[in-house]
């Protein structure tokens, strides 16, 4: 019964129109934004946040009529290259990114993200950012204005600092560390189909198992040095397989 439940809600999303919405540093890339050396460092730095590009592949496969979007606060003179670059080398799914400029450098984001809604009139937003700036507030501010035109919104924060000025994340925000906590919501949420989603859970927890043993090695890691994260918190225990349970222990064991 709930395996009919899902492929009927989700042949009835294969009509409707979903956008995504992603930041770039700290979000996709290792950017360390929170550091004044650290960005410095890592600002023309081409490292990748593990798998995230694996996720956003899955979303594309799963609907390929889907738009992506890449709306970042680093200015384009500055990044333009760099981030395009990024985006592309990673094989994340093209779509345009839109940068802040010198005219425009106050509420970027939200105007930028304002304009993608209008445009794209979709169904479903999924937004995915980081609690480095201010993407908890953009994004609630963002849902607030226009939910009431029945657009329908999954927001995700990565959690890569715990600081006094720090914010908390706001209602209906899911907290994630690694891709598959967004991967196993979206399947809650009929946004993921089951057969994609079972390698995709395989290749992070054995990634996250080979990490925890050899620590960072190359250009690509599921957490950095930096990553602090005892504020999240795992809402998945329906999801009982040995990969899923392994990710859960070592998740743990480096956020608490």
């Amino acid at each position: 019964m709930f395996l009919i439940i899902g492929i009927l809600l989700f042949a009835e999303l294969g009509h409707s129109k979903l956008i995504i919405i992603s930041d770039i540093d700290d979000t996709v890339k290792v950017s360390h934004i929170r550091s004044t050396i650290g960005s410095i460092k890592n600002a023309f730095k081409l490292n990748n946040y593990t798998q995230m590009q694996g996720l956003y592949q899955l979303l594309k496969a799963n609907h390929p009529q889907a738009e992506f979007h890449y709306v970042t606060n680093a200015f384009s003179f500055l990044m333009k290259k760099s981030h395009t670059q990024f985006i592309r080398n990673w094989g994340y799914p093209s779509g345009p990114i839109y940068f802040r400029t010198l005219k425009n450098k106050n509420n970027h984001k939200i105007k930028a993200i304002r304009s993608i809604l209008n445009t794209s009139m979709p169904s479903v937003v999924i937004l995915l950012g980081d609690n480095a700036e201010k993407d908890i507030l953009v994004y609630e501010k963002i849902v607030k204005e226009f939910s009431p035109q029945g657009i329908e919104f999954k927001q995700f924060i990565r959690i890569s600092y715990y600081e006094p000025e720090v914010l908390g994340l706001l209602k209906n925000q899911v907290g994630f560390v690694t891709p598959l906590e967004v991967a196993l919501e979206l399947h809650q949420t009929h946004l993921l189909r089951s057969k994609s989603l079972t390698p995709f859970i395989k290749t992070v927890s054995e990634g996250l198992e080979k990490e925890a043993l050899e620590g960072v090695v190359g250009s690509q890691s599921y957490f950095r040095p930096w990553t602090q994260c005892p504020q999240f918190q795992w809402r998945w225990y329906n999801y009982h397989t040995p990969p899923v349970i392994r990710a859960f222990e070592l998740i743990t064991e480096k956020c608490h």
